[in-house]
């Protein structure tokens, strides 16, 4: 990430401000933000490591089971349960190889219209890799 890149974000996420703040791990806090600009530059060295992705507003699949007011229909869980399978499916078949070791419900996020699950390690595992 360059220089110019790296405080951009700065700016979206306003300083890396509390009010900003939506998770935090043992290793790593989750911050939300937004830029116009589509894409950050990607470069073999980074002085300050971050990881940007889109926010993902549906929550996690653990809020989903254990914390919603009613249990989710069948063929929404068998769609879930799709999603998820091809998200690692992905994760198993990106050059290099992405060995995720921390897939949980609490790791797994869904967008807007609950049709994209991510898979991730951001909150307290840590980033796969």
């Amino acid at each position: 990430m360059g220089v110019s890149d790296y405080e951009e974000l700065e700016v979206a996420i306003k300083n890396f401000s509390p009010s900003r703040l939506i998770g935090k791990g043992s290793h790593e806090s989750v911050y939300k933000g937004s830029s116009k600009t589509a894409s950050l530059s990607r470069h073999g060295y980074a002085k300050n490591k971050v990881l940007v992705m889109e926010h993902m507003p549906n929550g996690t699949l653990h809020v989903l089971l254990h914390v919603g007011p009613t249990p989710t229909p069948w063929p929404r869980d068998t769609q879930l349960a799709l999603q998820i399978s091809r998200a690692v499916q992905f994760l198993h078949q990106a050059n290099p190889l992405v060995i995720h070791r921390d897939i949980k419900s609490a790791n797994i996020l869904f967008d807007s219209n609950w049709t994209q699950a991510r898979c991730h390690a951001v909150r307290g595992g840590g980033l796969a890799g």
